[in-house]
């Protein structure tokens, strides 16, 4: 999938959500969609990365620096909320979207746009961070902003209720184990397969909940929140590569390429389950998403000019 057709999908499954929001069945389908990702879905996709690809020494620079981008972007925006005149959930909404990036569904295929299959492989090592810090970081995050859990044990429990979580423990600890071949690789596959609808079926989830109206009402905090993303942790990133020059640290050009090019990735899909799954804003997190990727995709624009 280039990036045309990474455009053409997203703008499509938008719509289809937009014409299931005016039907009868808006409630119970976006019920369904709901049940099916977070307990379904993602957990499947998770378990299917771990397996399929067993974390290893030689993962974790730049799986590590991901993570580190992703922390960063969460502390940028705990610190610029404190100026923001927001309640709770709207303030966690906002940092969540203005650190998570979609470094899976449009990163894979813009990197494989940009730098070929070799591009994909670095890509897919980046996002691993970014996963990582999505299920433990980020879910935390917006547990502890949610609506009714100020309890710190509540907040802690909850966190330990979100399925992907064990997905992922289950996964790391048996991935290394597991001998990819005959049946095996089949259940594998098996999961990948139904974890990937896990992207597609956010889609569709954040078109019933688009509207434009409200989206133009958290223009400004969309437009700090794009300013962050696409912004700031870019900036982020590339003091980090210095910082890696700077100490020696082995790390080639195409990775330094695909770590910048993964932090002008715009908020993450998933952030929108987790606004949802905790109770925050949900106007707020939808319009960070759709404006951030609107802005993502005209620098990507440009930058395709540039370089081609």
């Amino acid at each position: 999938m280039n990036l045309f057709e990474a455009i053409i999908i997203f703008v499509l499954l938008l719509g289809i959500g937009q014409i299931l929001r005016r039907t009868k069945f808006e409630d119970i389908i976006r019920s369904i969609l709901y049940t099916f990702i977070i307990y379904i879905a993602l957990p499947a996709l998770v378990l299917a990365a771990f397996l399929k690809n067993p974390i290893h020494f030689s993962n974790f620079i730049l799986t590590s620096i991901g993570f580190v981008i992703l922390l960063f972007g969460i502390f940028a925006a705990f610190f610029t909320s404190k100026f923001l005149n927001l309640d709770k959930p709207s303030i966690g909404s906002f940092i969540i979207t203005s650190a998570h990036a979609n470094t899976g569904f449009l990163g894979y295929p813009i990197s494989f746009y940009f730098f070929g299959s070799t591009g994909l492989f670095y890509a897919v090592l980046y996002d691993l961070g970014i996963f990582i810090g999505l299920i433990t970081v980020v879910t935390f995050t917006a547990g502890i902003y949610g609506k009714g859990r100020q309890d710190k044990l509540d907040i802690l429990l909850n966190f330990f209720k979100f399925p992907p979580l064990y997905a992922f423990i289950f996964g790391m600890l048996i991935g290394n184990f597991v001998n990819a071949e005959g049946i095996i690789i089949d259940v594998i596959n098996l999961f990948e397969l139904i974890g990937s609808t896990s992207l597609f079926f956010t889609l569709l989830y954040l078109g019933m909940y688009l509207d434009i109206k409200k989206i133009f009402k958290f223009i400004k905090i969309s437009m700090l929140s794009s300013f962050i993303k696409l912004v700031v942790i870019p900036l982020f990133a590339l003091l980090i590569i210095c910082a890696i020059e700077y100490l020696n640290i082995p790390l080639n050009p195409m990775e330094k390429n695909i770590i910048l090019l993964q932090s002008l990735m715009p908020s993450g899909l998933m952030t929108i389950m987790l606004a949802v799954h905790y109770k925050l804003n949900v106007d707020v997190a939808s319009g960070n998403v759709i404006v951030t990727t609107l802005i993502s995709f005209f620098l990507l624009f440009v930058l395709s000019v540039v370089l081609f």
